[in-house]
């Protein structure tokens, strides 16, 4: 656990500090860039994710459970298997081949679904949605349920932004690449009279947007109490890596 922590502050840390000294990229000049990163490709599973598992002639083996952070699952009969990455139609192909494998097989008719269902609770890692953290009332999941959310719909889901301590011109949005597990970083002057004249940045699933304080008087104390509570833990364990450079 320490670890891991340690990981997600070292590589966090150029942003965080960057994110201290000064106002971000116009909403206006930085939103057609971000919203052209917007995944519109199949649901891929990711850790965190919760998956439903419905057999259709073994209904005993029905069950519920959480991606872990390696990307693996543990499935009836098979063990181990690393789903992350995998679109739904895909790992349910994988499974009824593995089911069915000729040489061995496990069961005769391996018919089955696989729904990637809302995570939810204090396990429930990045989820099905988009996490909003820092100065803002009701910090956590936004849950996205096939809807376009914008970031400042999310914001405001999140109960909006503190009046007298939320630093929207140095509002911080990382994005999760579904196919190659990187994050990209942005910082944004997002303040209000920029609301009207830029277009709107799309939210995508894990995306992590964090408003800051001003001033932020201890970033190590900032870091701890923020980061570590808003990263997934399979942030550093699946394929993590973060480019920074936007400003």
């Amino acid at each position: 656990m320490k670890n891991r922590r340690a990981n997600r502050l070292t590589l966090l840390l150029p942003v965080l500090l960057g994110a201290c000294a000064s106002y971000g990229r116009p909403l206006e000049e930085v939103a057609p860039e971000i919203n052209a990163t917007f995944y519109t490709g199949p649901t891929l599973i990711e850790p965190g994710d919760m998956l439903d598992l419905r057999f259709a002639r073994k209904s005993d083996w029905n069950q519920t459970m959480r991606v872990r952070d390696d990307g693996r699952v543990s499935f009836p009969a098979i063990g181990d298997l690393l789903v992350a990455g995998f679109s739904v139609p895909d790992l349910e192909r994988t499974l009824g081949d593995r089911y069915t494998d000729k040489d061995k097989p496990i069961l005769v008719d391996a018919t089955l679904t696989v729904n990637v269902s809302e995570a939810t609770g204090p396990d429930a890692g990045g989820g099905s949605g988009a996490t909003v953290s820092g100065e803002v009332a009701h910090p956590g999941l936004i849950a996205m349920r096939g809807e376009r959310l914008t970031l400042v719909e999310a914001i405001g889901r999140a109960g909006g932004h503190s009046k007298a301590t939320a630093l929207l011109g140095n509002t911080l949005l990382l994005r999760r690449s579904p196919q190659t597990g990187l994050y990209t970083g942005w910082r944004i002057d997002a303040r209000e009279d920029r609301w009207a004249v830029a277009e709107p940045i799309y939210l995508q699933r894990h995306d992590m947007v964090f408003v800051p304080n001003t001033p932020i008087d201890n970033v190590n104390i900032w870091v701890d109490q923020y980061i570590n509570r808003m990263i997934p833990m399979g942030v550093t364990t699946f394929a993590f890596g973060i480019l920074v450079g936007h400003g």
